[in-house]
């Protein structure tokens, strides 16, 4: 097992995972394992995201061939010049003590590799990997070194990503792949309550529901530019035929999401045999 704690990333003894090489101390867990078959938490949140009763509703449909492609368009919009020193891995013949501090070596060609051989069975298990890229850096290099600020970086665009792909996996692949003018319209495997929502000085605008937090807040995704926001509950509407409010004066970028909705509506009632009254 790895000799450094993954949490304060020191030595040290401590108590290991029964599942994979993760040491942790004891004073940096919150509780005491209570048993000498322990499994660390990053494992019981990837056996959680696998386990059919309790894996997200989002990937409930996603077939691991589905996923790989997913993860492997995340991996792509990673792969930025900022994060180039952990695009391959460490030369251990121009580095040959690492191997005496890192365990478990990881960077962005291994990660690809395993996704083209399946490995990853859910996008917390992807995730886990890029977090040995920061710990592996911490370990060798400290916590103050220019590389571990990359490599916290890469860790929180990894969960951006995969969050924004746990939101919708059909929308978060159309908008990697763009095969068509249409791809915004497609209707996704649950299709998303469609509203007018209304921003600070811009009049009522059709768009997808994503979420909505607990705090009176609609995620939401325009039609025709395609903009994210989060807009309050008292300013969104089911579709009807007509905004809620006249619009004052509408505009080529009105028009055209107008036409995008249509669109989109066309295409649910195709595909689901959905009917909406809008159109």
């Amino acid at each position: 097992s790895d000799a450094y704690c993954w949490i304060c990333h020191c030595d040290g003894s401590g108590v290991c995972c029964e599942l994979c090489p993760r040491l942790y101390h004891i004073k940096c867990l919150p509780q005491n394992p209570s048993s000498e078959s322990w499994v660390c938490l990053e494992c019981q949140k990837i056996i959680m995201a696998e386990t059919l009763e309790t894996r997200p509703l989002a990937m409930q449909s996603i077939s691991v061939d589905t996923l790989c492609i997913l993860l492997k368009y995340v991996l792509q919009r990673m792969k930025l010049p900022e994060t180039k020193p952990f695009h391959q891995p460490v030369d251990c013949g121009a580095v040959p003590s690492y191997t005496d501090y890192v365990f478990h070596p990881m960077d962005f060609a291994t990660i690809d590799k395993n996704i083209k051989k399946k490995f990853y069975g859910s996008p917390e298990a992807f995730v886990a990997d890029f977090k040995w890229i920061l710990h592996n850096c911490v370990v060798f290099n400290g916590k103050n070194h220019s590389l571990t600020t990359v490599a916290k970086t890469i860790v929180k665009m990894c969960c951006h990503e995969v969050n924004e792909l746990l939101i919708c996996p059909d929308c978060y692949l159309n908008s990697c792949i763009k095969d068509s003018d249409d791809w915004f319209c497609e209707p996704c495997r649950i299709p998303h309550t469609l509203v007018w929502a209304k921003m600070k000085g811009y009049p009522y605008w059709p768009a997808k529901v994503l979420r909505e937090d607990n705090n009176g807040q609609v995620d939401v995704r325009f039609f025709g530019e395609h903009d994210r926001a989060w807009v309050p509950l008292n300013q969104v509407f089911l579709l009807s035929i007509n905004p809620p409010s006249l619009v004052p004066k509408k505009t080529k970028g009105y028009d055209e999401a107008k036409v995008e909705l249509i669109r989109h509506v066309q295409l649910l009632r195709f595909v689901f045999l959905f009917i909406h009254h809008y159109c």
